[in-house]
């Protein structure tokens, strides 16, 4: 089941803190799980023509499925490839045998990002205490970035529900079982990857944009996650299980062996977006005159004929302004102006629109209409 030999399993168990127990019996190694009351056992034949080797090797990985949380055959990954870090991320939706392409697309996309950002930040930690030869033989933080995605893989989802996995490599020098590696860039860019996603959740728990600023070292911790709220446009009910399987052959702080599981939904995007806004786009406002077209009209019929503060007269215009070129922007209009808006729609007649707009993550927001006005 697994091509998986005895050699290469009792290594991941060693690193994984099981203890090799005595036995009388010579043909077979016996492990106990690290840290637990009653622990389990795991038996491990020593010889490849051992009766019942391959049975002994199965039922092995089963229990580390089961103790891991982890699907048998991302087991055996984890295990086959014991030199990477391993993400999961799990989406949980109320489809029974669909998840939209666009999601899983946006996933990739915005962790590409993610992991990169990341990636250069350490480097650059590294880099910039270098000296000047040294720095002459290193890559720059942006190639070893470069580099670190291109070595990244994405492997299959699971059977039975939704998800990916990406592996990521660590780089180490040997796999020696008793030799000591200190910890690494990749391994640092994989601990700053996860802190990221449990701060996120912990700020969606406080509700609280702020939290996110407050508890960072300072902005380009939070813009590793730049990227993060364009998945709004294709997350709405579902939400995202993320979990690390950290390679055992580096050593753990006790802070990340049983960590969290963070969550991705709708609501930690909004608080994400708002986070980087505010450190990203505080002082970005722009007075535009527009020239453009109301592409979508949002009001009921009930909205159009109530002229109150409340009533909902939202309205999508695309057009080009000099100062920011091509833009699509959302409005909420008066009761004149949306009249106007329709006008135009049935007409096909473009509008000219003057307003204040403020940056955001994903473009701009209109601050306040100043006018609304229907060309020839």
């Amino acid at each position: 089941m697994s091509g998986i030999d005895h050699t290469l399993l009792e290594f991941y168990l060693i690193k994984k803190g099981w203890t090799k127990v005595e036995t009388n019996r010579e043909s077979i190694d016996i492990y106990i799980e690290p840290h637990v009351d009653i622990p389990f056992e795991i038996i491990l034949p020593n010889r490849k023509f051992e009766s019942g080797y391959d049975l002994n090797i199965n039922d092995a990985i089963r229990i580390l499925s089961e103790i891991e949380n982890r699907p048998v055959e991302k087991m055996i990954e984890t295990i086959k490839k014991i030199d990477h870090d391993f993400y999961d991320f799990r989406i949980k939706t109320n489809q029974q045998d669909s998840v939209s392409f666009d999601l899983l697309n946006e996933l990739l996309n915005v962790n590409r990002h993610v992991f990169s950002q990341a990636s250069q930040k350490e480097n650059r930690l590294v880099y910039d205490r270098m000296d000047y030869t040294k720095k002459r033989n290193a890559l720059s933080p942006r190639d070893a970035a470069k580099k670190y995605i291109k070595d990244c893989q994405f492997t299959h989802t699971w059977k039975g529900s939704f998800g990916i996995t990406i592996e990521t490599p660590l780089y180490l020098p040997s796999l020696g079982l008793i030799e000591d590696i200190p910890e690494n860039t990749s391994r640092r860019t994989t601990k700053r990857i996860i802190d990221g996603y449990i701060l996120i959740e912990n700020a969606v728990i406080a509700n609280s944009s702020s939290f996110i600023i407050d508890n960072s070292e300072n902005e380009a911790d939070i813009l590793v996650f730049e990227r993060l709220p364009e998945l709004q446009s294709s997350i709405r009910r579902e939400e995202i299980e993320i979990s690390v399987n950290f390679s055992p052959i580096l050593k753990l702080d006790k802070k990340y062996i049983k960590i969290p599981r963070p969550h991705l939904n709708s609501k930690a995007l909004r608080i994400t977006e708002d986070a980087i806004n505010q450190v990203k786009y505080t002082e970005q406002e722009l007075d535009i005159d527009l020239v453009g077209f109301p592409k979508t009209i949002h009001a009921s019929k009930e909205d159009l004929l109530k002229d109150t503060e409340g009533s909902n007269r939202r309205v999508i215009v695309e057009g080009v302004s000099r100062k920011i070129n091509h833009v699509s922007l959302k409005m909420d209009l008066s009761l004149e102006d949306y009249k106007k808006a329709i006008r135009a729609q049935d007409e096909v007649r473009n509008i000219r629109l003057k307003c204040r707009v403020k940056k955001k993550s994903r473009g701009w927001e209109v601050v306040n209409v100043e006018s609304f006005e229907l060309l020839n």
